[in-house]
């Protein structure tokens, strides 16, 4: 999404890439969706203090929601289909997706065809809503296929678990101390966040649930 820091930060990769290689970089940087009024200017300029000197640094900045999909239609190639999920297209949306799902078909490597599917659906997920993009580019065993997909879901499953379990300690004790919310912060294994969430059921102070948590 667009940033108000991208620019400082694509000016101090230019200038790192500048200083190591004393080489200008080609530097592009991708939006894949928008985000309210905010945009991503394709230039900088900073001035020293007294006036006397100055930086000024320009990139390409590419709006993938500008982007028209009808020169790489029908037959885009599956490396580019996932990316073409968030470009504009005046086909009816079932007909444009189908178009990208035959292209990843072509693969012939079912692991590589299964993260291309998962990472349709992850990119798509920016435009479309779930139900459309499971029908296209769901596959049995696609989602436990793709290691990408595996892990992320797994992230996202400790992060429901560590939010509950502060919700739970703020509705029984009221504000939560940082040594506690860290603690649980550390807590990778959904097995021991659960074992900590029923705890909470039976301890009377936060002391007593700061004993339970993993030293």
């Amino acid at each position: 999404y667009p940033d108000h820091r991208v620019a400082s930060e694509l000016l101090d990769d230019l200038l790192l890439t500048f200083l190591n290689r004393r080489q200008v970089p080609e530097l592009v940087t991708i939006l894949l969706r928008p985000k309210g009024n905010v945009t991503v200017p394709d230039r900088i300029s900073i001035t020293s203090p007294g006036g006397g000197s100055e930086i000024l640094a320009h990139w390409k900045v590419v709006s993938h929601w500008d982007l028209d999909a009808r020169p790489f239609l029908p037959n885009p190639g599956p490396g580019l289909a996932p990316w073409l999920t968030l470009a504009r297209s005046a086909e009816p949306v079932h007909t444009f997706l189908s178009s990208l799902r035959e292209s990843i078909d072509t693969v012939g490597d079912a692991g590589e065809r299964a993260n291309l599917l998962a990472i349709s659906q992850i990119l798509g997920g920016l435009r479309y809503d779930y139900d459309t993009l499971k029908a296209l580019f769901g596959q049995e065993g696609a989602m436990i296929e793709s290691p990408f997909l595996i892990e992320r879901d797994r992230r996202m499953k400790l992060a429901s678990y560590r939010e509950l379990i502060a919700k739970l300690l703020g509705e029984k004790f009221g504000a939560v101390p940082s040594d506690i919310t860290n603690a649980i912060s550390q807590v990778n294994g959904a097995d021991e966040l659960l074992s900590l969430g029923t705890r909470i059921v039976g301890v009377q102070t936060l002391d007593e649930f700061r004993s339970a948590l993993p030293k």
